[in-house]
C-alpha cells in the first residue's frame, strides 16, 4: 500500500475578466434589484460559450455559470418588482377615480 502524492496544481491559468465581471454583476444584480442583472446574464452566457469553444480559460467556468444564473434570477426579480409596482399604481388609480 503506497500513498500517492497529490496532483500538482496547475499554474498560470486564471479566469478571464469577463467571467469575473459576470459574477460581480450577478451579485450586484441581486443586491440592486436587477440593475446589473442583464449585463451579468449577457456576460455569463458569452463567457460560457467562449469556454465551450476553447477561446477562454476553463478556470472561469464556475464564475461564468454563477454570473449567468444570478443574472437570470435578478432579471426575474426585477420583472416581479416592476409588475408589483404597476399593480400598485393601477390599484391606486382605481381607488382615486372611484371615490
Amino acid at each position: 500500500m503506497s500513498i500517492q502524492p497529490p496532483a500538482p496544481m496547475r499554474t498560470g491559468e486564471y479566469p478571464s475578466s469577463r467571467a469575473i465581471l459576470a459574477l460581480i454583476f450577478g451579485i450586484l444584480g441581486l443586491v440592486s434589484m436587477g440593475l446589473f442583472a442583464i449585463p451579468a446574464w449577457i456576460l455569463g452566457k458569452a463567457e460560457r460559450e467562449a469556454i465551450r469553444r476553447g477561446q477562454a480559460p476553463e478556470s472561469g467556468r464556475g464564475m461564468a455559470e454563477a454570473g449567468y444564473i444570478l443574472g437570470v434570477i435578478g432579471v426575474v426579480l426585477l420583472s416581479l418588482a416592476v409588475l408589483a409596482v404597476l399593480a400598485w399604481v393601477l390599484g391606486l388609480f382605481y381607488l382615486i377615480t372611484r371615490g
